[in-house]
């Protein structure tokens, strides 16, 4: 009877451990931590109020203490596995994350760049239609000169031919 009360303390203890490396779980409540060794209720109606650490006369199976140590450091081992992986995983997270970073600069420069050379293109067509303007604005004063010099050629010609005419009329003044 003893030894199965002995043997459910240590498994109590076991399971206590287990929770109490839980990080979820001790982020919500507090896992107490229990005596190595099980309190005397023998002799005693009620239980004790406070724990008391005794030294047990009677020593739990050796299997039992090898089993539970046995158990403990494969605990332990998953544990130190767990943290590994953990890092790893932030690692590899911090790893994304400065990709996706410099993957949204590149990008954001090369949109700066597709907007700068849009600009210089607009900024070029701008400049050529104006020097299309002026050429058609010269070309028109041009014709427009033209025009007129032809008009005064043709008025110079008909005043040169009244001229001639006037002479030829009138030769004896």
């Amino acid at each position: 009877m003893r030894q199965r009360y002995n043997a459910q303390h240590y498994a109590l203890i076991k399971f206590y451990y287990e929770c109490s490396n839980l990080k979820y779980l001790t982020s919500l409540i507090s896992v107490p931590k229990l005596p190595q060794d099980p309190p005397n209720l023998l002799g005693s109606d009620s239980p004790p109020l406070t724990p008391q650490r005794t030294v047990s006369k009677e020593t739990p199976p050796q299997n039992t203490e090898n089993e539970w140590a046995d158990k403990q450091r494969e605990i332990a081992k998953q544990q130190r596995e767990y943290e590994l992986e953990q890092q790893r995983l932030q690692q590899q997270r911090e790893l994304e994350q400065q990709e996706q970073q410099m993957e949204a600069l590149r990008l954001q420069q090369n949109f700066e760049e597709q907007q700068r050379l849009q600009m210089e293109r607009e900024r070029l067509q701008r400049e050529q239609l104006a020097r299309e303007q002026l050429q058609r604005q010269a070309e028109g004063r041009l014709a427009e000169l033209e025009r007129d010099v032809l008009s005064l050629r043709g008025q110079y010609e008909r005043d040169q031919m009244l001229i001639n005419q006037y002479d030829m009329v009138s030769p004896m003044h």
